[in-house]
């Protein structure tokens, strides 16, 4: 994962501008402490704060087509593997893309903003088409990567995947929709909705494929887990984060690895207790972080500044996960599995068992899960990113 920002205008960008951006980009740098990289052209530039897990050494960004597409992205595409077969395809020879990221570029320059729908994982990126004149930016289905907008006093378009980098230069800000894109030039770019699915708009009926849902689960936590690494996972004793853990380390077992969880708390915490009873049964590698009530006051302006909210539910929850992610981040590793998403999509939630009639229920389950990115997107992707590291939502891409 990483940050991105771009500014983009009818004319020319001066000099003042691009330094602007750089220094503006600078604030997101938590995200991407691996490097820095920009492209400048005449009418904008793009810059990236890379955090590299793909392609570490090959991946650099933006990428630069010869056909003159510039590509920065903040994402992790499940399915680029089998994306570039296809791509080698469509280019009849084989093409090997030096990250996930790039299979973006290729698929914008064959089919445009439909290269959307090809897509599988989390992402927020912008394509910017420099002889037509024309961009492409995009926000994945959920949310789960977070994107703002806005324009300055000279009608330049800032976009940059934390707030605090437009604050200041924009005169509104906006969020970026999630399951929307953006495309076109400056003087006739519109917003589409491209993420709607069934399930938002009529109650399913039918038989709960039980089965088919397990399958899929395991083949969701199974291709995050990364080749010959050290995998870590979030572990509260929850539900969740419990299935999420078992799965994973009876995965790992198969190729003689072994899974590290952590649990946090202040001392007496249920979720410790229940986080080693868990951990004792998989068989992982445990560890216990602990915290005081000082310790997270002290926290806060740091949570409010890296959350950039104050609704005081997403900030109790960002406290131990931001003071988590501090210790994972000392121990080596830059990406950790969690149970993110379950309780909106199934809702786990306690209110949930006072919901009126079954149809109520799923109603509700849709209004958390298409507002989740304002919400736990929000906490899960910057509390991490505040130490510079990802946290991996297997339940938010299960086929929704």
């Amino acid at each position: 994962m990483c940050g991105i920002l771009c500014v983009i205008s009818e004319s020319s960008v001066d000099q003042e501008t691009r330094e602007k951006a750089y220094q503006r980009s600078r604030l997101q740098r938590h995200r991407g402490p691996d490097e820095t990289g920009i492209v400048e052209f005449e009418k904008g530039v793009i810059l990236q704060e890379r955090l590299a897990l793909v392609g570490v050494e090959s991946g650099r960004q933006p990428f630069v087509r010869k056909s003159g597409e510039i590509l920065a992205a903040n994402c992790e595409i499940y399915n680029w593997k089998e994306l570039c077969g296809m791509i080698s395809s469509l280019n009849g020879s084989e093409f090997c893309a030096r990250s996930d990221a790039e299979v973006i570029l290729e698929l914008y320059a064959h089919y445009g903003a439909r290269c959307i729908e090809y897509l599988e994982g989390m992402f927020a990126f912008i394509v910017y088409d420099e002889k037509k004149e024309v961009f492409l930016i995009a926000r994945d289905r959920f949310g789960i990567v977070p994107l703002y907008y806005g324009y300055d006093g000279s009608g330049r378009l800032w976009v940059s995947s934390e707030m605090k980098c437009l604050v200041g230069v924009c005169d509104e800000i906006e969020w970026f929709k999630a399951g929307t894109y953006l495309h076109g030039g400056m003087k006739d770019c519109v917003f589409s909705e491209y993420y709607a699915p069934e399930w938002s708009r009529v109650v399913p009926v039918g038989d709960v494929l039980i089965e088919e849902f397990r399958q899929r689960l395991c083949f969701e936590v199974e291709r995050h887990l990364p080749d010959g690494q050290k995998v870590a996972s979030l572990l509260s004793g929850g539900l969740d984060s419990s299935i999420i853990a078992g799965i994973a380390q009876k995965v790992l077992q198969e190729s003689g690895r072994r899974l590290c969880t952590y649990s946090i708390g202040i001392e007496g915490s249920p979720d410790l207790e229940y986080g080693r009873r868990v951990a004792e049964h998989i068989g992982s590698e445990h560890a216990e972080v602990l915290f005081s009530a000082q310790e997270g006051i002290y926290a806060i302006r740091e949570i409010i500044w890296h959350l950039e909210t104050y609704d005081v539910t997403t900030i109790r929850a960002g406290i131990p996960m931001y003071l988590l992610a501090r210790r994972v981040k000392k121990d080596g590793f830059k990406a950790i599995l969690s149970g993110e998403g379950a309780d909106e999509i199934f809702g786990g939630y306690l209110y949930f068992h006072s919901a009126p009639s079954s149809s109520e229920f799923h109603w509700e389950t849709v209004r958390k899960v298409m507002n989740i990115s304002r919400a736990d997107c929000l906490r899960a992707n910057k509390s991490m990113l505040g130490w510079g590291w990802k946290l991996v939502c297997h339940f938010y891409h299960l086929g929704l």
